[in-house]
């Protein structure tokens, strides 16, 4: 067995293993979801839709959203392998790429899988941790979906010592996802607007993400169902 079959032997283990723990994992956890109106409509419409979420809260929707067959971009580097294996399995669908490395490649790629929607963590891979880069603007522009803001939040959770300071939510969490005001994206517009839209992405997550945080500090709210979700026939 050559170094790179090994390599890949375990990645594949690796990523089994962590889907079969965020499965387990997840179960426990108390759901809240905010503002999903903002969800509901979109898929009402048939529109496909672009979710943004920030990379340290990405294990949220792992499970939470898990069978969608969403497909989702994953960078190049060697834990981005490792994070795509286990999201296969949860029933989701990839693409690689970053800002960084594949990027205008990756974009184009997940601007002609018309049937599915798509997430990305705009400040990924590598940071600035919370910060937009260009990339999800320029994903809403070439295929004219709509961006839905995204934040997440988990209390008690552990932190990794990681750039993003990745949350892994602890048993029996309270986890909240908040849906922010959606944008929409033109296929014309300059940089100016570009950049405004960027803007305006950084906000409202950053909004949804302090009415997440908001949620968990309380241990009083209704929780909603993670049963998994099927592919759109859209």
């Amino acid at each position: 067995m050559t170094t790179a079959d090994r390599t890949r032997w375990k990645y594949r283990v690796i990523g089994r293993l962590g889907s079969i723990l965020i499965r387990l994992l997840g179960r426990t956890w108390r759901i809240r979801e905010l503002d999903s109106h903002h969800e509901a409509s979109l898929h009402r419409r048939g529109d496909p839709l672009i979710y943004s979420f920030w990379h340290d809260g990405m294990l949220i929707p792992a499970f939470a959203r898990r069978g969608s067959a969403t497909c989702v971009l994953i960078s190049r580097h060697g834990d981005g392998e490792l994070i795509a294996q286990v999201i296969l399995r949860l029933g989701f669908t990839t693409e690689r790429g970053s800002t960084t490395r594949g990027g205008p490649g990756a974009l184009r790629r997940m601007a002609r899988l018309a049937e599915h929607d798509l997430a990305i963590t705009p400040d990924g891979p590598k940071g600035p941790r919370h910060q937009a880069q260009p990339g999800v603007v320029a994903l809403g522009e070439v295929t004219g979906r709509t961006i839905l803001p995204v934040g997440l939040a988990a209390a008690p959770a552990w932190r990794l010592k990681s750039w993003d300071a990745f949350c892994i939510p602890k048993p029996f969490a309270r986890v909240c996802i908040a849906f922010g005001e959606p944008i929409d994206c033109s296929s014309d517009m300059g940089e100016a607007q570009r950049d405004l839209r960027r803007g305006q992405l950084e906000e409202r997550m950053r909004r949804a993400t302090e009415r997440a945080e908001e949620s968990v500090a309380s241990p009083h709210g209704k929780t909603t169902s993670v049963a998994p979700r099927q592919a759109s026939s859209s």
